[in-house]
């Protein structure tokens, strides 16, 4: 993986990490 790509992956995640409800459900699946 390239930089970006890890970057991106781990804001991705920190974003739905801090997202409560089901958002976190929705998001996780569409990866």
């Amino acid at each position: 993986m390239t930089p970006t790509l890890i970057s991106a992956f781990l804001t991705y995640t920190l974003i739905t990490a801090l997202t409560p409800g089901p958002n976190n459900i929705l998001a996780l699946s569409s990866v």
